[in-house]
């Protein structure tokens, strides 16, 4: 989506990422107006495209097919609901990769807000990425003075790694403002993981009423959406089986069932 949503593109400022953003605008329209057949991940996706760039996407036969989510062998009867206490701080988890699109700075300043009112927590950031906003996330750390052995930046982490980050936190966050059908949100969710989120498509969408939404460019309302969740083991508890539940519809013999019959609908359509 960052082809086309220009806000989210404009973040990267005068750099090589901001290029390679504007290209891929161009290259993808044209691949769009050529194209026989379109699938979408998402409805956010397919009703973005449709309102702002009609023209280059009217053409091609539509659908929209989610991705599946891996499943790591979880059983949400494992979750460990715990209350904040002294002794084992509760854990906030932050997968994704490092970009001024996805806030990590906001998430870390929101985080010392809470901490310093005497909160045992910790912020756990997992993910590889561009090395001026890796830059800028480390100096958003360095202001946490006193409390920055709290926030942990592991970097880049294989994949089949993570799936202990997530079992070993209590709480999934996730700040980004531009997405298309985010696999790492759906990997929380098939853990059970609460989740707080940015009030934006397509998390709204996958989310429902199941997640606590943020403005992720107000640092007073992520502190305030972290202080709630921390606070209220029940809500917790309810939101985790909520986003457990709603994370089984996605599935990959699903996807895969539906992208090979869109496929051969298209190409028995271009044979007639």
């Amino acid at each position: 989506m960052l082809g086309f949503d220009k806000k989210s593109s404009a973040l990267e400022g005068i750099s090589l990422l901001r290029l390679k953003y504007f290209l891929l605008h161009f290259l993808q329209k044209y691949s769009f107006k050529n194209s026989n057949g379109m699938i979408f991940l998402s409805d956010y996706a397919y009703d973005f495209l449709h309102e702002n760039y009609f023209s280059v996407v009217s053409q091609p036969k539509k659908t929209v097919i989610p991705i599946g989510v891996d499943k790591f062998g979880y059983d949400i009867n494992d979750f460990n609901y715990r209350e904040n206490n002294d002794k084992d701080p509760l854990r906030i988890l932050y997968v994704s990769t490092v970009r001024n699109y996805k806030h990590q700075w906001n998430l870390i300043y929101a985080f010392i807000d809470v901490i310093k009112k005497g909160y045992n927590i910790e912020l756990h950031l997992v993910g590889g990425g561009d090395k001026s906003a890796i830059n800028k996330m480390k100096k958003a750390i360095n202001k946490a003075d006193i409390f920055k052995d709290n926030i942990f930046y592991h970097g880049n982490i294989e994949h089949d790694k993570i799936a202990e980050f997530y079992r070993n936190s209590d709480i999934f966050a996730y700040p980004s403002s531009c997405e298309n059908l985010p696999a790492i949100v759906l990997e929380a969710m098939s853990f059970g993981l609460p989740i707080i989120s940015s009030n934006v498509r397509p998390m709204t969408d996958i989310l429902g009423n199941s997640a606590l939404y943020f403005n992720h460019e107000n640092i007073d309302s992520i502190s305030s959406c972290i202080e709630k969740i921390i606070n209220s083991k029940s809500l917790r508890e309810k939101m985790s089986l909520k986003v457990y539940n709603l994370s089984k519809k996605y599935s990959w013999k699903k996807c895969a069932h539906k992208t090979f019959s869109f496929i051969k609908e298209i190409v028995n359509d271009h044979q007639l």
